[in-house]
């Protein structure tokens, strides 16, 4: 795996897919399949492709949800889901990886607390801008690609606010962005509010703050500590219709040593993070949503400064609940090159070409 500082400064409860089906339902107990399968073009840029020439990517998801009632008010569940990436590389087993894997209790009004692997709390702040398939999430911190073991999350809902604790235990190879680093523990806390409609939807704040501490990790890799992020979110619309959303992300950590083969044992000391995302989209009845984007970030270290900036165009057409296909690009608006002296890297700042991609899904 190639590592970046980039990499790692940028990088729910339980339910199933709306395309989910019912395979089991009796005395209390169901039980729910999910999954898609994809295939997607990618030009010779992303780094999906193999040897930077053009490729098709396939990609495979499958997983299970059950719930089963223990009283009148409260229920366990439970969810497995793996996937399968295939991207320039034919072998048969390549990448393939476990996604959530998780149970917990519903108290109904009380909220719901679940423990396992499943994405990091503040994901429900940065989702609001997560609406392209490729080239989302570049400007926030803590994305649906991040998700990790070890977790505990309490989440409550009700009069249109939301709520949620989350505690990280110790565990290694703990995946951000990038990179994969030992945790000792951690916490998170998140916050949120929705409105009734406004215009042309409903006006949703949202707001988190995460902590993770990290230890050595014993292979004189890189070791990383009180890695810490916050993120703040505005979102405005619906399902149909117009919708807007922005947000802001800070991620501050130490990197104690640096000691890779990419950074010839250089020590880099404090990282931060700064990060800008915006999505205007307009959703048709008839199933097409268009979509566009800007996506800024800053990164600063050991006395260096880079910006990246992008632009994402994204035209999505459902063409019903289980199939649809998209066209994809990305364009750079100006990103710094990423030059360090004895430095080698391939990250965000060093990819300004534009890229594109056309790919088709089938939910089930």
């Amino acid at each position: 795996m190639k590592k970046s500082i980039v990499a790692l400064a940028v990088s729910a409860l339980c339910a199933s897919s709306v395309n989910a089906a019912n395979i089991y339902d009796k005395d209390g107990t169901t039980l729910d399949v999910q999954g898609r399968v994809q295939a997607v073009y990618y030009s010779g840029n992303q780094k999906a492709a193999t040897d930077h020439k053009s490729s098709i990517a396939d990609q495979f998801r499958f997983g299970l949800v059950g719930r089963t009632q223990l009283t009148d008010k409260i229920a366990a569940f439970g969810a497995y889901e793996i996937q399968s990436d295939h991207e320039g590389d034919s072998t048969e087993t390549q990448d393939q990886k476990t996604r959530d894997a998780y149970v917990g209790v519903d108290f109904g009004k009380f909220g719901a607390v679940q423990a396992g692997r499943m994405p990091s709390n503040i994901y429900y702040v940065t989702e609001l801008t997560d609406i392209f398939d490729d080239w989302g999430c570049a400007g926030v911190a803590g994305n649906d690609d991040t998700r990790n073991s070890g977790k505990v999350q309490y989440k409550w809902s009700g009069y249109g606010v939301d709520f949620g604790l989350g505690a990280q235990t110790a565990i290694n190879n703990y995946t951000i962005g990038d990179f994969e680093t030992n945790v000792k523990g951690g916490f998170s806390v998140t916050a949120g509010y929705t409105s009734p409609v406004v215009l042309f939807g409903p006006v949703q704040i949202r707001a988190g703050y995460e902590y993770l501490k990290g230890q050595d990790n014993g292979d004189n890799t890189s070791e990383f500590s009180n890695i810490k992020t916050a993120s703040a979110g505005l979102a405005w619309g619906g399902d149909t219709g117009f919708y807007t959303a922005i947000d802001y992300t800070y991620r501050k950590f130490n990197l104690r040593s640096g000691r890779t083969a990419a950074y010839n044992d250089a020590k880099i000391g404090d990282v931060k993070f700064y990060g800008l995302e915006f999505v205007l989209a307009y959703n048709f009845e008839s199933g097409i949503t268009v979509a566009a984007g800007y996506e800024a970030t800053k990164v600063k270290f050991d006395g260096y400064s880079f910006k990246s900036k992008k632009v994402p165009v994204y035209v999505n057409y459902q063409v019903n609940e289980q199939f649809n296909v998209w066209i994809e690009a990305q364009f750079d608006a100006g990103s710094d090159e990423f030059k360090i002296p004895g430095v080698v890297s391939d990250n965000i700042f060093d990819r300004h070409q534009n890229q594109y991609s056309v790919g088709m899904r089938y939910t089930f």
